[in-house]
């Protein structure tokens, strides 16, 4: 439907440029899910909120984070075996990563060590106002407008 693509655009602008959803766009539906397949069902401490967002949320988190993205790479803030959030990079990517480092090392008669951490609950122990604060910092030693998409 093309006639609602200025209407959309102008959404997501304004969206972006003010830092929040209108608020008929703000409505979602939070199901229960377990954290871990294996997880207890009876025990609710085993289950995180997971947000369907609405469609609108979910084309400006999309664009949101596209522009993260770019900041972050613009200012090389990115470590460069970094795989996540970047094209054409996935946890295989990471994986054959590791792997190769670690055959290229035993063929060379090197002990390779592996330290892995599992950091699947970060996000819920961060703190929101600080992160918020570092975006703000670093943008504001940019042309921050490189980033608005227009």
């Amino acid at each position: 439907m093309p006639e609602l693509l200025p209407f959309i655009t102008e959404l997501c602008k304004a969206s972006l440029q003010q830092g929040c959803l209108p608020l008929s766009q703000r409505h979602d539906i939070i199901r229960p899910r377990l954290k871990k397949a294996d997880a207890d069902p009876s025990d609710i401490q085993n289950y995180r909120p997971v947000s369907d967002l609405a469609f609108m949320a979910k084309i400006v988190e999309k664009l949101a984070c596209h522009q993260l993205v770019v900041f972050f790479e613009r200012l090389k803030l990115l470590p460069s075996m970094q795989s996540a959030y970047r094209k054409k990079q996935s946890t295989e990517t990471a994986g054959l990563k590791v792997i190769t480092d670690v055959l290229r090392a035993a063929d060379r008669g090197e002990v390779s060590l592996l330290c892995m951490l599992d950091l699947s609950d970060t996000f819920d122990t961060i703190d929101h106002d600080i992160v918020t604060y570092s975006l703000r910092y670093f943008s504001s030693r940019l042309e921050c407008r490189d980033f608005i998409v227009d």
